[in-house]
């Protein structure tokens, strides 16, 4: 994931201003809003995300996160010609199983790190061997 301010100023220049990004986000592809959007037969009404936030500041983090869904979006139509919303067919919850059990790896992979960077972090003389270590460590 690129810096926060780099997906901002792709925001701001893909769409001109953050209330235009804002418009974008409450409408779909045809204009249509999303923000009172109901399905006929359960009647459940869904909101964006960018609803709730009522001042003008934009969460970084989450313009970052919905950056990311809107690239991971456009991936999966490429890669499977259909849309989240209108593909009925597959096992979701399977395949969020499958996801979580992949993250769940991730993470303690990543945990598996604590203790050696802490020991490197004790047992280096200085900030300079402690980049030193990191590096030959985890850069080959």
């Amino acid at each position: 994931m690129g810096s926060l301010n780099s997906h901002i100023n792709d925001i701001i220049r893909e769409y001109g201003s953050y209330e235009d990004y804002v418009k974008f986000l409450q409408t779909d592809n045809k204009g249509f809003s999303r923000c009172a959007e109901t399905t006929p037969k359960y009647n459940w009404t869904t909101t964006t995300t960018m609803d709730k936030i009522e001042d003008k500041t934009p969460d970084l983090i989450t313009e970052a996160v919905v950056e990311d869904l809107r690239s991971r979006s456009k991936v999966g139509i490429k890669k499977y010609n259909t849309t989240l919303d209108q593909n009925n067919k597959d096992d979701y919850m399977n395949h969020l199983y499958q996801e979580l059990l992949d993250a769940a790896q991730y993470i303690k992979k990543e945990m598996s790190f604590i203790p050696m960077v802490k020991q490197m972090i004790k047992d280096a003389p200085n900030d300079m061997e402690l980049g030193k270590l990191i590096r030959e460590t985890f850069n080959g």
